[in-house]
């Protein structure tokens, strides 16, 4: 895909964000900074802090799959309805560094979660998601790996748990 594409997809990912967030009812007042453990999606395990305040939120994550490596996630998202079980749509940005034998490489992706929070009980939470992702640019260790990104959207599930802590 070229960078003309490109720029047309992430203009119309944006613009589907925005207009989501213009057009949506409000949920329950959920005014909140909650604070968890998240598995799977951006890395194998991670944790997890978000400032909820009505029906958006703002999440902040930091994944690792190994621990050779670092992923750090920030994403916008939208909240719906008024029960304990809340759907959501997002979109944002994850960095991912890793370090081999043969250097450190680094990549951009866009994600964009599609997922459910459940209350499970007083300020526990349950969130299920799957991120669909796609890669934006990488930087390979080796110099001589000029292959190409995939231009593919891939959905990867994660699970996560939160606590909640009103303000």
């Amino acid at each position: 895909m070229t960078r003309r594409r490109l720029r047309s997809f992430t203009r119309v990912a944006l613009l589907a964000l925005g207009l989501s967030w213009l057009a949506a009812g409000r949920a329950a007042a959920q005014n909140s900074f909650r604070v968890g453990l998240s598995f799977g999606g951006t890395g194998f395990v991670g944790v997890v802090v978000e400032k909820l305040w009505n029906d958006r939120g703002v999440e902040l994550l930091v994944t690792t799959f190994s621990f050779h490596d670092v992923g750090v996630s920030v994403v916008g998202k939208q909240y719906f309805g008024a029960s304990w079980l809340k759907p959501s749509v997002g979109g944002g940005l994850w960095l991912l560094t890793g370090r081999t034998p043969d250097g450190t490489g680094t990549a951009l992706i866009a994600r964009f979660p599609l997922g459910a929070d459940w209350k499970i009980s007083g300020p526990s939470h349950l969130t299920w998601e799957v991120n669909a992702m796609r890669g934006l640019s990488v930087q390979r260790p080796d110099p001589d790996d000029d292959f190409p990104i995939t231009q593919r959207v891939i959905p990867i599930p994660a699970i996560a748990y939160r606590a909640s802590f009103n303000q």
